[in-house]
């Protein structure tokens, strides 16, 4: 409701503002998130069920990549139905579900593990809605995301989360692993949305009245 009464009072540069600064945390905290669970899956598996295979362990850490596409495709689902009376949002999500089922029949064929197969399509699915919503939100509402700045500082911070996270892998078993990583992912995360000078996140503190 908050978006559809924003958007029809005009596209201005305050909500193009506004909805630039979700996708860019969506997806800048989204993918460290994604990297962390993916890595910790088979530690989340056995504190959840006690006791799993590799073969699942594999299928699930392919999973649990895509929440970046998953939760930004989720995040523009409003914005889109708000922006437009085009059912835009039904061409995307039929296109990942189209593509998610034509793959997972594909990699079957190709007498591929079937847990694996449904975990990679669920994952390639995901990606096309994701991509789909972003390229339509951005032609509806001309966000400007993707900078020289942003895309470094997201790189930087997944290269430090990722060597933490595995240097603590290689320190720490089981459940210690998991509290460790998932501790390290909240103070990479904490010390950038609080501290960091970028101008986006300065922005977004703003935003949200943090200052």
């Amino acid at each position: 409701p908050r978006i559809s009464h924003a958007v029809s009072g005009g596209i201005d540069d305050r909500l193009r503002s506004n909805l630039s600064l979700l996708v860019r945390a969506t997806f800048y905290y989204g993918i460290l998130t994604g990297f962390v669970l993916n890595q910790l899956s088979g530690e989340i598996l056995t504190i959840w069920l006690g006791e799993v295979t590799d073969r699942i362990s594999a299928a699930t850490a392919v999973l649990l990549i895509s929440v970046p596409v998953f939760v930004l495709s989720a995040v523009l689902r409003s914005p889109i139905d708000a922006g437009t009376k085009l059912g835009y949002n039904s061409l995307i999500y039929g296109a990942g579900a189209a593509f998610m089922t034509g793959f997972f029949y594909l990699m079957l064929n190709l007498n591929v593990d079937s847990f694996m197969s449904a975990s990679v399509a669920f994952l390639s699915g995901q990606t096309i809605s994701g991509i789909g919503s972003y390229i339509v939100a951005r032609k509806l509402f001309n966000l400007r995301v993707f900078d020289l700045q942003f895309v470094t500082s997201a790189v930087i911070a997944f290269i430090l989360t990722a060597g933490a996270v595995m240097f603590v892998a290689r320190m720490t078993t089981g459940i210690v692993t998991m509290l460790a990583s998932l501790l390290v992912l909240g103070i990479v995360i904490c010390l950038h949305f609080f501290f960091s000078r970028e101008s986006w996140v300065e922005a977004l503190r703003s935003a949200i009245g943090i200052r």
